[in-house]
């Protein structure tokens, strides 16, 4: 990638002009074509910028008005009194080069699904996609520790009470069984060789087994599960759980978690094109956590309303919402846009 002149260049592309408007274009999908087809769209302009929090605008031809969203969501087009919704990514790429032979999906190069500067979309089969989120999975796993990779609470026991698990202090906090046994090494806990991956395995496995086992230490100390790292952050006492109205195997907390009837907590799927949103599978089908919860603690989502999280409560580490009961509203689609600017702008001035 390079700018200068105000172009910016696309590695398989080609050039692109910035801070000038240009016509949009959309894909759309047609019979017996599982690429779609890129159509223009003459009520509409389209602006691009080498910026990741702006990394394009769009406007409307008659209104002159700029369009909001979050550069992630969809942008509503009205022709002859239809609205069709198309992702912001979409528009963006057939904008830019409508020439170019779309594909069934659009991947973001370097894995930021944030990041839609134009240089960083590229069409790709499903298949590719799906290969290529394959490759990132098997790499954070072994980043994190290997298949073992679940959070990890290290305990120290209490000195008057040393076998009551309860009263131990967390001393330290891992992302996986397998690093919690390098910690131990690194620190003279445990005497074993860091490269001998045969006694890792042994120190993991004995470190395993005092998780299973409340009342049985491993060298020392106690060790547990750490289901979700950000809620031990807040105040786990004040959790409660109810089961969902219409799924009755499950059961929702009020801060935002979801488990089977066998108590085993379910780890949410982050979005790739809207990381703020997280979902779960449900018989083979995706379901929004924040739609669980608000069905669970508030009540029906009444027709042409949506779901509005608090924009000024905090947010976790992978920028996705922490989806708490009490952070979620009803809203109108406008007044769901209106609330992220406001916020959005507040911020800025900060």
């Amino acid at each position: 990638m390079e700018e200068e002149n105000k172009f910016i260049e696309h590695k398989k592309y080609g050039k692109i002009k910035l801070d000038v408007w240009i016509p949009v274009h959309t894909r759309i999908m047609k019979d017996n074509c599982k690429k779609g087809v890129i159509i223009k769209n003459t009520n509409y302009k389209i602006k691009f910028f080498n910026k990741i929090d702006k990394p394009f605008i769009i406007k409307n031809v008659k209104t002159n008005k700029l369009l909001n969203s979050d550069y992630i969501g969809n942008y509503s087009f009205s022709n002859d009194n239809i609205t069709t919704k198309f992702s912001g990514i979409n528009i963006a790429l057939s904008s830019a080069f409508p020439n170019v032979s779309p594909h069934e999906t659009i991947d973001h190069i370097n894995d930021d699904p944030k990041d839609n500067r134009i240089y960083n979309l590229e069409w790709m089969s499903r298949s590719k996609n799906s290969r290529k989120g394959q490759i990132k999975s098997v790499k954070i796993i072994n980043e994190n520790g290997g298949r073992r990779g679940t959070m990890i609470n290290m305990m120290k026991p209490d000195e008057e009470y040393p076998k009551d698990r309860s009263k131990a202090t967390i001393i330290g906090t891992f992302r996986s069984i397998n690093k919690c046994a390098y910690f131990l090494i690194e620190k003279g806990l445990v005497n074993a060789d860091i490269t001998d991956k045969k006694r890792i395995d042994s120190i993991a496995s004995k470190i395993g087994r005092s998780i299973k086992n409340e009342s049985l230490k491993a060298y020392k100390y106690f060790f547990e599960k750490c289901e979700d790292i950000e809620l031990q952050k807040n105040d786990s006492k004040i959790e409660k759980w109810k089961k969902h109205p219409k799924y009755n195997n499950y059961l929702v907390s009020n801060m935002g978690r979801i488990k089977n009837i066998y108590d085993n907590i379910l780890q949410p799927h982050q979005n790739r094109n809207n990381p703020k949103y997280k979902s779960i599978f449900i018989n083979d089908s995706r379901h929004y956590i924040h739609k669980l919860v608000y069905e669970t603690w508030c009540g029906e989502i009444k027709k042409n309303l949506v779901i509005m999280h608090d924009d000024k409560a905090p947010i976790y580490q992978d920028g996705s919402y922490r989806n708490y009961a009490c952070d979620l509203t009803l809203g109108t689609q406008s007044q769901n846009v209106k609330d992220f600017h406001k916020h959005k702008n507040l911020e800025k001035k900060k």
